[in-house]
């Protein structure tokens, strides 16, 4: 088919370029004014997904009739218009997207400009592509689709003081102890996926306690992050104990039983609760490797 002839919805931004015109609701990272021979201002502004960014045209009306503000999401209509100098892509339509109740449709919604480590990003998207159970995957998007949850947990650090404690820790906190349990082959397929879901969001509560700029919010001052994500996860919970009341209850016991913590409670429960409790204590105390970010590149994931 004749790239120039085709039309699509909601692509990745790093295949938009294939396309004459496509419609999506991107993550506004930037908006920049440019000069112009136009009576009219032009802005430029920087789409970003979980592929990479792209740049855009639009007019200071389109701007302004809808109050587009950077970082907040955004629909838009793009054509490619061939110019002189090159392709340009052009807002055909605009609209403010603040509002809805989810980033996207997939976590290819979140945008890899808001994570100040985009390799770690991509080792997360890698281990999410490998969960099989559907009801996990969707327990996910679930959680992190949130407009208030998705970006701050591509950015805050995991602690303040202690391990991870930097801009973008809690990605990696977080991807190094599911990288860990998901090699774990004693595990069967429904407890992998199981470990991995719950150690990849043991600490998403941290996304109401600390800030991309390593402070704590005055929430964190007055509430344990173990109790918040519970909260966060809500109603994440609530949708799969529709379909699987066992997994639901699975990961509130879990996150409330003590193994995520360095020192664990000494309970035994057994083979999954033992090996979430070394891959966190192995990230927590020691200076892991991350090799696993080699395994990661050779390994896209796709999104439906």
């Amino acid at each position: 088919m004749n790239t120039t002839t085709r039309e699509t919805v909601q692509p990745l931004l790093i295949e938009a370029a294939t396309y004459r015109r496509f419609i999506g609701r991107y993550y506004l990272s930037a908006i920049r004014p440019v000069t112009s021979g136009l009576d009219n201002e032009v802005f430029e502004l920087t789409l970003s997904d979980s592929s990479c960014d792209l740049t855009v045209i639009a007019r200071h009306d389109q701007i302004a009739d809808e109050v587009i503000l950077e970082h907040t999401m955004i629909h838009v209509e793009v054509a490619a218009l061939p110019t002189r100098v090159g392709t340009v892509r052009v807002c055909k339509n605009l609209t403010c997207a603040a509002a809805s109740k989810r980033l996207g449709n997939s976590l290819s919604a979140l945008p890899i400009s808001q994570c100040p480590q985009p390799a770690v990003f991509q080792a997360f998207l890698v281990l999410y592509a490998r969960i099989q159970s559907t009801l996990m995957r969707r327990f996910i998007d679930d959680v992190l689709l949130q407009p208030k949850v998705g970006i701050s947990f591509l950015q805050c650090p995991a602690t303040l003081r202690s391990h991870h404690a930097y801009v973008g820790g809690l990605i990696e906190h977080a991807v190094e102890v599911a990288w860990n349990v998901s090699g774990v082959h004693a595990l069967t397929d429904i407890e992998r996926d199981v470990a991995v879901v719950a150690a990849l969001l043991h600490a998403v509560g941290k996304t109401r306690t600390l800030t991309a700029g390593a402070t704590r919010t005055a929430l964190g001052t007055l509430v344990e992050p173990e109790l918040l994500t519970l909260e966060v996860c809500a109603d994440a919970l609530d949708n799969l104990e529709y379909h699987s009341p066992s997994l639901a209850n699975q990961l509130r016991h879990i996150w409330t039983s003590g193994v995520f913590r360095e020192h664990t409670c000494g309970q035994n429960h057994g083979l999954l609760y033992d090996v979430l409790a070394r891959s966190a204590k192995s990230s927590m105390v020691s200076q892991q490797s991350m090799a696993f970010l080699a395994e990661a590149e050779i390994d896209r994931p796709t999104f439906a």
